[in-house]
């Protein structure tokens, strides 16, 4: 790495104080075949199914994984370790939670992540649609896909805190957990 940086300064040196001449590129190119291939929008199209397939699978391994990363006994999900390094990198934190936080945190925690997932592959589907979505479709995707809630579900572990489950329960702490959402992620 400090070879390139060491190349790059150099490089960068040198060129200090010169005046630099970018050719016209269109004319470079214009001996160049100028057509769009008939087949575009069938290969836009296997290439848009390609990518929500790999998204969808990418999703369900991460919610798999963060299941059994949460489970105590780790026996809950597939086995075998993820096939992304991203998602191998939530071990550590799944780890802390599950030693750390209650049955009822944890189950919190999970319902969360569960949603947040869901409304990413919503997300997904609608950006790759080209459909505007309504006022109401957006605010509802919003509140899973911008992890708001995630956060608020490990508040408790990052204070070191249990709060009575009769209060986290409750629908004005409901109130409090939309609001939240609503006043960070809009």
């Amino acid at each position: 790495m400090a070879l390139q940086i060491d190349a790059r300064g150099k490089l960068l040196h040198s060129l200090r104080g010169h005046t630099l001449r970018i050719p016209d590129l269109p004319a470079l190119l214009q001996h160049w075949p100028q057509y769009v291939s008939l087949e575009l929008d069938r290969l836009r199209g296997d290439v848009d199914k390609k990518l929500q397939d790999r998204a969808s699978a990418f999703r369900a391994e991460t919610l798999d994984f963060a299941e059994r990363c949460l489970v105590a006994d780790g026996q809950q999900g597939s086995s075998g370790a993820p096939s992304n390094a991203i998602i191998k990198s939530f071990k550590p934190i799944g780890e802390a939670i599950s030693k750390s936080c209650s049955a009822d945190q944890i189950g919190t925690f999970l319902k969360e992540l569960r949603f947040f997932i869901e409304m990413t592959g919503v997300e997904q589907q609608v950006q790759m649609s080209k459909k505007l979505p309504s006022i109401d479709e957006y605010h509802q995707r919003r509140m899973g896909s911008s992890a708001v809630r995630i956060c608020l579900a490990i508040t408790e572990y990052c204070f070191g805190i249990e709060i009575p489950r009769s209060v986290m329960n409750d629908n004005d702490m409901e109130t409090i957990w939309n609001e939240t959402n609503v006043i960070i992620s809009t």
